[in-house]
Parts: C-alpha cells; sequence; structure tokens
C-alpha cells in the first residue's frame, strides 16, 4: 500500500515539473490535470480508509 502511495503522488510530481518546464502542455485539456490531481487524492483517501477498516475491525 506504502508503494501505491509512493508511485501516485511520484506520478503526481513528475507531471508537475513536466508542465512547469513547458515539456507537456495541456492549454487545450485545462481540466486534465486537476482531473488526475483529484484522483490521486482520492485513491489515497480510499486506501487509508481500507487500512484503518482493516486495521481496527472486530
Amino acid at each position: 500500500m506504502i508503494g501505491w502511495i509512493t508511485a501516485l503522488i511520484a506520478f503526481n510530481v513528475i507531471l508537475t515539473l513536466l508542465v512547469g518546464l513547458g515539456c507537456l502542455d495541456f492549454t487545450n485539456y485545462q481540466w486534465f490535470v486537476t482531473a488526475v490531481t483529484i484522483e490521486t487524492f482520492l485513491q489515497i483517501v480510499a486506501l487509508g480508509a481500507i487500512a484503518v477498516k482493516y486495521l481496527f475491525s472486530d
């Protein structure tokens, strides 16, 4: 699970760097970077909820 979260964060960091450096241009798709960031955040929250459920289940 830690590996998955690390991969998601690394993907967002790399995507942000590539957009910031001008290697990627999403001016025609402004929703894309926002959608990827929100999706990754929701995945991390869901993974945390699953971990808490299994750690504290009866």
